[in-house]
Order: C-alpha cells, then structure tokens, then sequence
C-alpha cells in the first residue's frame, strides 16, 4: 500500500506544477476522497492508481495498518485536502470573471446599444438643435438683410445664405476626416470658436458681401466642424437600434427651428440687427458643453473593461492578461478609414448624388423661401415665426416616429423614404395656392413629412450601403455635394424670383427637384443588377 500512495503524491504533484488546467479534475478527485471518507470503504488497487487512496478511510474501518503507513497517510490525507481548497478558491475566482473578460475570450462587454450610447445621442441631439437652429432661423435673417440692405437684390443676399449652406456641405468631407484624426471634441470645440468669431465679426455690417463671409462661411465652415462628429459617433455606438438613434439625432434639426425662429423676432424686436448677433454668439458657444461628452468609443469600451476588472477578485498577473486583451480587442476599434476615395468609382453611391442633386433644390431652400411667401401675401414676422416653428416642431416628431418606427415595425427604409419625397414634392406646389397661415401650416406638416423621412434614414442608408467603417468619406462626399448646390441653388432661386417677380416658379423648382430625387433613388436595384453584372 506505502508504494501505491507514494506514486499518487507523486502524481498529484505533477498535476500542481500543470496550473489551473487540471482545477476542476482536483476538485472532482477530492469530492471522491470526501465521499470515501463518510462511507469508510477500503479502497482497491484500481482506486489506487487512480490516487484515490487514503489511509484515513482504511482506519475507520479498523484495519490494522504501520505505524508508517499510518504517517504517511495522514499527511497524504492533509495535502488533499489543502489542494482540494486551493481548486475551490480557484474555481469561486473563475466564477466571479464574466466569460468576456477572460484571456480566452477576445470579445470585450459592448458599449454599444445601451449605457453611454444614450448619453452620446442625447448630446449630438442637442448640438444639432444649436446647429441647424441657427440654419433653420437664417429665414427670419435673410428678411432682416433685405430690410437692412434694401439697395442690394434678393440673388445678392442670397449668397450669404449661398455661404451658410455651401461652407457647411462643401467641407464635410475634410471634417469628417479632421474628426477622425483629431477626436470629436477637439474639432468641436474648434468650430464652437468659429461660430462665435463670425456672430462677434458680423456686427459692423459693412456691406452684404462682408455679412456672408462672416455670418456665411466663418459660421458654417465652424457648424460643419461642430455637427460631423456627431454622425460619426452616432454610427460607432449604435448597431441594432441605428434607425432609432439616427431618428433622435436628426430630430435636434427641427427643434432648433422650433426654438431659434422666435428667439431671433424677439432678440431683433429687443435689441436690434447688433443685438441679436451678440446674443446668438453667447447661445452658440453652448454647442462646446455638449461636444464635452462626446465621448469616443474606444475611450468607452476601455472604461467598461476596468470598472470590470475592479470588480473581480484575482491575482495581478490574471488581470493583466485580461487588460492586455481588452487593449488589443479596443484597438480594432480604431482602424477607421477616414477618407475612401473608391466610393467615388461606386455606381450605386453615384445614384445618391446625382439624388441629392435633385433633392437639394428644396430641403433647405424650402425653410429660407417659406417667410418670404409668407410675407408676400401679408403674414407678419411674428406670424412667420410661428410657421416656421410650427414645421419645425412637426419635422421633429416625425423625424423620431420615423426612426422609431421602421425599427420597432422592421418596414425596409428603401421603401419609406421614396414615399417621403413625393409627398414632400406635393406640397411643395401646394404652397403655391395658399393665402392664409392654416393653409400654409396644413401644407408644412404634409412637408415636414417629406423632411423628416430624409433626414431620419438617410445616414442609415449610407451604413447599410456601404459600411460603418466608410461612414466619414460616404456621408462627407453625401454633405459636399450638398454644399456645392447650396453655392448654386439660393442665387438661382432668388434670381427666377427677380426675374418672375413672384415665388411661384422656385415653390414649383423645388417640388420637381424632390420628385425627381425619389425617381433615381428607385433605380438603385437595377443600378446594383448593372454594377454587379458587369464586374462578373
């Protein structure tokens, strides 16, 4: 029996110097010596060589053993048992390590979805409101130039609108990639300063061309830098509910129309042209505590990974391996193109600028020209600004029913945003018959329906299309378009209204540009049949 139970200590001790590998056969062995020792049983040769045997069992059952064995199988008894504790307290650390920690398991807890997700959208909401406020209001702006520079012609105060839009579009391709490189909050804290500088700047008002170089190219290259990262991010943390959240973020564009319209009345009411530039300066700057917490997602993911790994109890070395897995699976998350210029060779991205080619001439230019036919069949400001934030208000609700919807009823966006356009194309030509402000506001709802479908699901197209890794160059070059029609169309526009003396003709411009976008946008199957047959 002595030569027996030494080649089990033997054996045991071999297993020790294996590791945590053979834990859980330690812990099944010592449950069979505890299950020995209540029943007394002896033990046979087979249990044996097993290294099962235990002299305290044979004791229990009175058999007469030497005083040597008896040595020595007490003190094989003892070390089982303090290995047999060991296993245990390993096996209760394994169990308080969540499986996505572990070495083994390279898949870091998801921040995406849930958590800070949330917090992120509710900031890039709120930086759209400051952004696009300001845009949306630039309406009520336009007509106070026109009054202030009654000598220059509505194709000249177009251009500061021309700036506005164009700088804003024209760039998102460079900010896009400028948000990659530097962060998200660098870049807009940076546009935040340019804003601020171009409100301050524009206050002399020496003539048009100097209001759109200020409160036109400075301010929008500066809401271009302060508006982009927020796509960007927005894309990173959201993956299932990516309709839903893209739904929130675009209804931020609607509210700050609802808010800034009367805000701008009241301040020009108040305190004059001057007045109102300085206070707009003081509420833009707000888009910089907002851009604090747009936290990047790697930086998000390192902090889920070490608020676990305080939680857990184990030796320094298992949690540093742990560490250096979470840093190498968070480094993935980086690898992010920031410019792909091969989009630009893509047929089926093509078919989306020629589609904003079209729908450019009414997504923004309907928000300017509304306060302008408004006061031509005899609404007053304040009634203007009460349209204006009316249609507002009714583009933000729908813009997140839109989200929620196509989410929580699975509906395929290719399908919901055509259908959005045209009814936006119709009411653009039905503006054109109204005379009194519940007209105009029945019509803006049938609009903000139009508007709301576009913006709402464009972004999750562009993801669905071509990936979240191109989000940067796709919705850049998507933006750039935008800018280079918003140089072109505000001075077409106000020159077929010089030319007509009327608003008719571009209400009818840009009820045809919508239709004849929701058209391309249908040819996108066949494009995709055309592309794929030819590279086969």
């Amino acid at each position: 029996m002595f030569p027996a139970a030494q080649e089990s200590s033997e054996h045991n001790l071999k297993e020790e110097e294996e590791g945590l590998t053979h834990s859980s056969r330690e812990v099944g062995h010592g449950k069979a010596h505890s299950s020995e020792k209540e029943h007394g049983t002896a033990h046979t040769s087979g249990e044996e060589k097993d290294g099962t045997a235990h002299s305290l069992g044979k004791e229990e059952d009175g058999t007469a053993h030497s005083s040597g064995e008896e040595e020595h199988g007490t003190a094989h008894s003892s070390w089982k048992q303090q290995d047999q504790g060991q296993n245990e307290g390993q096996q209760s650390i394994h169990a308080m390590i969540p499986m996505s920690l572990c070495p083994e398991s390279p898949t870091p807890p998801s921040a995406r979805d849930r958590g800070y997700a949330w917090v992120v959208v509710a900031g890039v909401f709120w930086i759209n409101t400051l952004c696009a406020g300001y845009i949306k209001s630039f309406g009520i702006t336009y007509l106070l130039l026109l009054q202030y520079f009654p000598d220059d012609s509505a194709a000249a105060v177009g251009w500061v609108m021309g700036m506005l839009l164009g700088t804003r579009g024209l760039l998102a391709p460079v900010m896009g990639a400028m948000a990659v490189k530097i962060g998200p909050r660098r870049s807009i804290l940076i546009g935040t300063l340019l804003i601020t500088l171009g409100l301050l700047l524009a206050i002399p008002k020496l003539s048009i061309y100097y209001m759109a170089a200020t409160v036109g190219s400075l301010v929008g290259i500066g809401i271009c830098m302060s508006e982009t990262p927020g796509i960007l991010l927005v894309t990173d943390y959201f993956v299932e509910r990516l309709s839903f959240a893209n739904g929130i973020r675009a209804s931020g564009n609607p509210m700050g129309g609802f808010l800034f319209s009367p805000m701008v009345v009241f301040f020009n009411e108040q305190f004059g042209l001057q007045g109102t530039f300085i206070l707009l300066a003081g509420v833009m700057m707000h888009i910089a505590v907002f851009g604090m917490l747009m936290r990047p997602l790697e930086l998000q993911e390192q902090i889920l990974y070490h608020q676990h790994l305080r939680k857990i109890r184990a030796s320094s070395e298992y949690a540093e391996k742990c560490n250096e897995k979470a840093a190498a699976v968070t480094h993935k998350t980086l690898q992010k193109k920031a410019l792909d210029f091969t989009l630009l060779w893509n047929p089926k991205y093509l078919l989306y600028i020629v589609m904003v080619l079209f729908t450019n001439l009414s997504m923004p230019q309907f928000l300017l020209y509304l306060p302008a036919y408004g006061h031509s069949v005899g609404l007053t400001n304040y009634q203007n600004s009460i349209i204006s934030s009316y249609l507002s208000a009714t583009d933000c609700i729908f813009r997140i029913s839109c989200g929620f919807l196509v989410h929580k009823l699975n509906v395929k966006e290719t399908f919901v945003f055509p259908v959005g356009l045209v009814v936006g194309g119709l009411s653009c030509f039905l503006v054109t018959f109204c005379s009194a402000m519940w007209q105009l506001m029945l019509v803006t709802t049938l609009y903000s329906i139009g508007l709301a479908t576009f913006w709402a699901l464009i972004n999750t197209l562009l993801v669905n299309d071509f990936g979240p890794k191109s989000v940067a160059t796709s919705w850049g070059f998507f933006r750039m378009t935008q800018g280079i029609t918003n140089f072109i169309y505000p001075s077409l526009l106000g020159l077929m209204q010089d030319l007509t003396q009327s608003l008719m003709v571009p209400f009818f411009i840009m009820g045809t540009g919508l239709i004849l976008g929701s058209a391309v946008f249908t040819l996108r199957p066949f494009i995709a049949k055309i592309s794929k047959g030819c590279k086969e």
